[in-house]
């Protein structure tokens, strides 16, 4: 992910990213003749920095809000009138703001896009009437996710602070409109963002980035906790689907994990067969779901495996199962099936970074494997290292991680 701009060199060498700054802000551009433009505005300003739970989600949810220049209902109108469309959404390095949009609007969404950062008013009764609801009822959604509540519960036990805050506004601790100000003077600094364009003029784009987000503060970058991994529980009594998560944080990213991960597997490319990946088998033995991913950030990495399903008795016997082979996966690696794994992967990169600015910035790890042994070295350590276990359901019959690692 892009704490550091540390897009892959796979992305950066293959599909022609060309980074560098303009005004002081780190950009990143890439020519296409496709007719529609797509710039990204990624803020390093994710939840893991949040000082209150929930400060991410709530500046996110203000951009395209009221600014100094225009109302929310203007900025809306003029982008339909241009065929548009935008989008936010945060993770735990970054607020990604983005628009999409035919080639000769750049000016209007760069101009409206550096407006965002510069002039949002941020108005009480916007917070109260509009993004605390609308924030409220994404919270209340992951909450009732069985999978997405397990995972959440993974970080926490893995990371406690910095990686492990949680994505989402939480009931108990409110967020004041001042807290939210305080977070965007410190977010909205050319110190923590970096803008991507996809099929635009470098030329163009770098003049009305200039333009429109010179004026910026120079700012510093963003300092969250440092990362540091635990082992541990967190179990969480629920009704419905049965959820756990498997997570095996470590201190650095790993191309060798990455790898690792795609052997693992879970969830099959081939929609009609449960594929041949050594979770997928234990998914169609017990009738369960199980997906398997590796996340790099700055200063960590974590490979999870979630496993869900209605009974709490065949997610047990899939944990069980996944456990073991997590345990054993060191000793049934080969060339062949690092080959497969890589393969998948340059896939996977390629596809997600093809016309997506954002993609090719935030979501691609280094697949460049050095060798047989390293792979092996990096599974073999999985089961030996720190081990953070999120439960959701009935959680009386669903095992501990010390059941399964210790």
């Amino acid at each position: 992910m892009l704490s550091a701009i540390r897009a892959s060199r796979l992305a950066i060498g293959r599909r022609a990213y060309t980074t560098g700054s303009v005004s002081g802000i780190k950009t990143a551009v890439k020519p296409s003749d496709v007719p529609v433009s797509e710039i990204s505005v990624i803020i390093n300003a994710g939840s893991r920095f949040d000082q209150q739970p929930g400060v991410a989600h709530l500046l996110e949810k203000f951009a395209f809000r009221n600014t100094a220049n225009r109302s929310a209902l203007r900025f809306a109108r003029e982008s339909e009138l241009f065929g548009g469309q935008v989008e936010t959404f945060h993770d735990r390095d970054n607020i990604v703001l983005r628009a999409q949009f035919l080639k000769k609007y750049l000016p209007f969404y760069v101009e409206a896009l550096g407006d965002v950062l510069q002039n949002t008013l941020f108005n009480k009764y916007e917070l109260v009437e509009d993004v605390l609801p609308l924030a409220a009822r994404e919270a209340e959604a992951a909450a009732a996710d069985a999978v997405t509540r397990s995972r959440e519960a993974a970080y926490e036990a893995a990371f406690r602070t910095g990686l492990g805050n949680g994505l989402y506004v939480e009931k108990h601790s409110p967020v004041s409109i001042d807290q939210i100000k305080e977070a965007a003077k410190a977010a909205y600094t050319k110190a923590n963002i970096t803008i991507a364009g996809f099929s635009v003029v470098e030329k163009d784009f770098n003049a009305l980035i200039g333009e429109h987000f010179g004026g910026l503060a120079e700012g510093a970058k963003l300092e969250g906790p440092e990362s540091k991994t635990y082992a541990g529980d967190i179990r969480i009594r629920a009704s419905g689907t049965n959820a756990v998560t498997l997570a095996f944080p470590t201190d650095t990213p790993s191309s060798a994990l990455a790898v690792v991960a795609n052997i693992l597997g879970g969830t099959s490319s081939i929609k009609w067969a449960s594929g041949s990946s050594l979770l997928g088998s234990v998914a169609a033995k017990t009738g369960t779901k199980i997906d398997t991913t590796y996340t790099p950030y700055s200063d960590a990495a974590v490979l999870a495996v979630t496993i869900s399903g209605p009974s709490s008795s065949q997610v047990n016997e899939a944990v069980r199962f996944a456990a073991r082979e997590i345990r054993e996966v060191s000793s049934t690696i080969d060339i062949d099936l690092i080959q497969k794994a890589v393969n998948r992967l340059r896939f996977v990169t390629a596809e997600s970074t093809e016309g997506s600015s954002i993609a090719a910035l935030t979501r691609n790890t280094d697949i460049n494997v050095s060798s047989v042994d390293a792979v092996i070295k990096a599974a073999s350590a999985l089961s030996g290292g720190n081990v953070a276990v999120g439960t959701v359901g009935e959680i009386h019959k669903l095992p501990y991680g010390s059941d399964l690692f210790y």
